[in-house]
């Protein structure tokens, strides 16, 4: 007799440590209704039905191989992870197979056997960077920079900022840079020096929003673009149209390209006129926090209010 393979993640809202380990933490109003709202989606995801029809699919009892890909189909519920300890850093919904399926393979998904559209936010974090620098956004390609035309020499562009926003020192951007250029985890004189020049170029190109790099700016960032991602997910479903979220795009039915262009343009104007931004202060400060010991010492802050809930 075949057993169907169930799937139900036992926390929708996890909370990691600066090492990315789970941690425990106490429900706040915020996040007993972001529980809500990750509920909300998953149920609603959960009455789809959703496919991969791509050419080269392999499929063994409960899994997808697309490649060196591997999906599990019954992975349809969502979860959101904050770091570094903080309900302030991350925030973005996980654990749907969709989001594990390659790039180039997502256009044969389907939904309720209809083909599928997947709109995104171009440069989506650079964009938000100079929306909070409250700086003009450049006109054009955000990572086309002068001397590195080139679509590898673009690639490397967008690359490098983006390790600037993820790095904390600019040493750590340098070193990564590098490493990506090279490919693998030792670097030469080369490879450093091409690092730093591509560096020198991003700075310069993005002088208004240069203070957020090195910054973790990226883990703040992500807060505010998962919370856009919940606004068109959730505007989505009161219309009765299931969106699958990516971070910085959504799989939508073909047929509703136009609602989910209409609802990502209306998170970005919420974003832009600090709509989101204020909401997430005002949540922030009802929640209070203590010091929470963890192994080796290190405290972190836990959110404190009415019922423990095990973040696993």
């Amino acid at each position: 007799m075949d057993i169907p393979a169930v799937y139900q993640p036992s926390e929708l809202i996890r909370l990691k440590d600066i090492n990315g380990r789970l941690i425990d933490y106490r429900d706040t109003d915020a996040t007993c209704r972001m529980r809500r709202e990750i509920a909300a989606i998953n149920e609603a995801i959960s009455s789809v039905g959703l496919d991969l029809v791509e050419p080269e699919v392999t499929r063994e009892e409960t899994i997808i191989r697309i490649g060196d890909a591997v999906v599990y189909p019954e992975m349809k519920s969502l979860w959101r992870i904050f770091s570094r300890g903080s309900f302030a850093k991350h925030g973005r919904m996980y654990g749907g197979w969709w989001q594990c399926v390659p790039k180039h393979a997502r256009a044969f998904l389907t939904i309720n056997r209809e083909p599928v559209a997947e709109p995104d936010y171009p440069s989506h974090h650079c964009r938000m960077c100079y929306v909070l620098a409250e700086a003009a956004i450049p006109i054009g390609d955000l990572h086309s920079i002068s001397g590195w035309e080139t679509e590898d020499g673009r690639k490397l562009c967008k690359l490098a900022f983006n390790i600037l926003i993820n790095a904390d020192t600019q040493s750590k951007a340098l070193a990564a840079l590098a490493q990506k250029i090279e490919g693998r985890k030792y670097t030469t004189t080369a490879s450093r020096e091409k690092a730093a020049a591509v560096i020198d170029a991003v700075v310069q190109r993005h002088k208004p929003v240069a203070n957020l790099f090195c910054t973790d700016a990226a883990m703040t960032l992500m807060r505010f673009d998962s919370e856009m991602a919940l606004l068109v997910v959730s505007c989505l479903i009161d219309r009765g149209i299931v969106a699958l979220p990516i971070h910085d795009s959504f799989v939508v039915q073909q047929r509703y390209e136009g609602e989910l262009r209409e609802a990502m343009d209306e998170a970005w104007v919420a974003f832009c006129s600090g709509k989101i931004t204020k909401s997430f202060q005002r949540d922030s400060r009802k929640q209070s926090y203590k010091r929470a010991t963890l192994p080796g010492g290190a405290t972190l802050p836990v959110t404190v209010v009415p019922a423990a809930r095990r973040a696993a």
